[in-house]
């Protein structure tokens, strides 16, 4: 009986010791919040990722790790480390966290096939609708914006006709305001999760296999050496003074590297020609008798978009 007691309680101790291991910070990893024995970073506030995150770079760094559960997560920000970590090492990084258990190669490639095209119809459409949201709610705030843009599109499209894909290089002001929109409104600040086929070095640090890579964009697009003032809605930062788009390769909205959104040109496509086509046909006013959210208040699910609000739009022609 103590034998067998003898045993039990070494194997009980060999699996607290193996839940232990995996649920504490490893060796030479990303430094990051202090783990709580046997439960990892609980103490950590995901309700709010994204002010969460924001704080923990302040704290530890462009590239930190979190332990939730037996889950180790790498979560990368800044421009030039999402460049190097997604496109550099592309090879290392592009793919998804437990697609190596996809075995047989024909169901792989099916599943390769279903996904591509969700995230294209996906970006077509809930990118475009937030984006969408947020365009209008920040003309309601600045409607000189609003008037500058109708403006524009009387003097090249007039109001015979629609705006088109054709007339976007001649309205650089209209597409310097839907490039600020994708930025200010940070519709997807973290890509989605990548993971890794080998153990790897970066920066200095060691990221496992196993760990879950979170690409925050959000560090991108808010970025004050990329944005000056990147909590400010500016357009005027994408055009030179003779107005000229400039900048806009920065605006980091749909990811980076080998797993960028599929949906990208057709989000970008969609936005330009809603947007431009709204406000050549409606004049877009605050209703009557409703507040509007502050621009600083957002809801963040599978997208982040603005808290519910109305509005009037009249029509001009």
């Amino acid at each position: 009986m103590e034998y067998i007691l003898s045993i039990l309680l070494g194997s009980l101790a060999l699996i607290l010791y193996h839940v232990w291991n995996k649920m504490r910070r490893g060796h030479n990893w990303p430094p990051g919040p202090p783990t709580v024995p046997f439960l990892g970073n609980v103490n950590v506030d995901l309700s709010d990722r994204l002010k969460e995150f924001r704080k923990l770079r302040k704290l530890y760094g462009d590239v930190f790790s979190l332990v939730l559960g037996t889950q180790t997560v790498i979560v990368v920000n800044g421009l030039a480390n999402l460049k190097e970590f997604l496109i550099k090492n592309g090879d290392k990084t592009s793919i998804r966290p437990n697609t190596t258990g996809f075995k047989d190669i024909a169901k792989g490639k099916d599943f390769q096939l279903l996904r591509s095209v969700n995230d294209l119809f996906a970006a077509g459409t809930d990118t475009t609708v937030n984006s969408l949201s947020w365009f209008t709610l920040v003309l309601l705030y600045k409607p000189e914006i609003q008037q500058r843009m109708r403006k524009e599109i009387e003097e090249v499209v007039g109001d015979s006709r629609l705006p088109s894909l054709a007339d976007r290089e001649k309205l650089p002001y209209c597409d310097a305001v839907i490039h600020e929109t994708l930025r200010f409104g940070n519709i997807a600040p973290f890509a989605l999760p990548h993971g890794l086929t080998e153990d790897m070095q970066f920066n200095g640090y060691f990221i496992p296999k196993d760990a879950v890579i979170i690409p925050n964009l959000d560090s991108v697009l808010m970025d004050p050496d990329l944005f000056k003032d990147p909590f400010e809605f500016n357009p005027l930062r994408f055009l030179t003074d003779d107005g000229c788009l400039v900048g806009t390769e920065n605006v980091q909205t749909f990811g980076i590297g080998r797993r960028i959104c599929l949906g990208e040109a057709l989000a970008r496509m969609e936005l330009f020609l809603f947007a431009t086509s709204l406000i050549q046909r409606f004049e877009l006013v605050r209703s009557d008798g409703h507040k509007l959210p502050e621009l600083t208040e957002s809801k963040l699910g599978t997208t982040r978009s603005p808290l519910p609000f109305m509005v009037k739009a009249v029509e001009r022609l």
